[in-house]
């Protein structure tokens, strides 16, 4: 493994990640992340780690450092919502949501 490769470390993570073992992942994310502080895919696979790890704000927190760099990436929108629902802050999901633009899916005719 090369010490030195952000993306090394963020297979890693999502290595550790896929066998259950969140807080390794998010270790390794955070070295990922040392390497390369501006890719908005470490942001996401680290907030997701961090749901799963039961730690709720910490993850609200990274996922939305996603939405700083990579705006239009809605897989962390959506975990980004349902982390602010999950901890019962309505309101602010609703709200970034709405800042964000996002249109409603639309309905599919039969």
């Amino acid at each position: 493994m090369d010490p030195q490769n952000a993306e090394t470390y963020q297979y890693l993570g999502l290595g550790l990640y896929s066998n259950g073992q969140y807080s390794a992942a998010v270790h390794a994310f955070a070295e990922s992340l040392v390497r390369d502080a501006d890719n908005p895919d470490t942001y996401y696979d680290m907030g997701i780690a961090l749901q799963a790890d039961g730690n709720l704000t910490s993850a609200c927190r990274r996922v939305s450092l996603c939405h700083s760099f990579a705006a239009g990436f809605l897989e962390s929108l959506a975990i980004w919502a349902w982390v602010l629902h999950h901890d019962r802050r309505f309101e602010e999901a609703i709200a970034s949501i709405k800042k964000r633009n996002v249109a409603p899916p639309r309905k599919l005719r039969p």
